[in-house]
């Protein structure tokens, strides 16, 4: 934990009993604690999903998902949902009704029809450029989903594979769906065409 002002080292958490690498970003949780996934290996049964409280600096939840948790997000759904995406699917855990803990009863629901690359911006939205069948479209799921919800059709087809995607909080989708020559392509939540700019060195 890093002093933004001065750069120095507020404190520094060990984590070695729990894995020896981040497998993915750092988020808070609606309570400002941290939330993080920590692996010995790159299978589902050997990464841990951690909920750190700030204030003390320990544990205070631990889960081993059934998917791997590559990418992590907090949504702003109510109640907010911890978000996590493998490889093939989506998974959430539901938090407390307060926001400070996953809730006691919650269940892990996993999705089978999407793998996020993004999360929007929102914190309502999935996005997917088709990473698992080489597509050239984008899909959007909108969040709360349930088990097997189907995506829609955002995007339905680039010029080259979308690798890169951004989005903002009014719902807007940037991609590069473009490659001869590259473009930068602004959509709004309804996937109508805004503006299309090259990309130029």
């Amino acid at each position: 934990e890093i002093d933004p002002k001065t750069g120095s080292t507020n404190y520094l958490y060990n984590l070695s009993d729990y894995g020896s690498a981040f497998y993915s970003s750092l988020r808070y949780t609606p309570t400002g604690d941290l939330t993080v996934a920590v692996c010995t290996g790159d299978s589902a049964s050997r990464i841990k999903i951690l909920i750190i409280d700030q204030t003390s600096h320990k544990i205070t939840y631990q889960y081993t998902s059934s998917i791997e948790p590559m990418l992590l997000q907090v949504s702003n759904t109510e109640p907010a949902m911890l978000l996590y995406a493998g490889m093939y699917d989506d998974a959430y855990l539901n938090f407390s009704s307060d926001g400070s803990m996953i809730a006691s009863d919650a269940k892990e629901v996993v999705n089978g029809y999407i793998s996020a690359i993004i999360w929007g911006a929102d914190g309502q939205t999935i996005y997917n450029n088709g990473f698992m069948n080489e597509a050239t479209g984008i899909w959007r799921l909108k969040l709360p989903f349930q088990s097997n919800t189907q995506p829609q059709n955002y995007i339905p087809s680039c010029d080259t594979l979308p690798w890169v995607m951004a989005s903002d909080t009014a719902g807007n989708m940037f991609a590069v769906c473009s490659s001869s020559p590259y473009s930068i392509s602004k959509y709004d939540k309804s996937s109508k065409l805004l503006w299309k700019a090259p990309v130029t060195q």
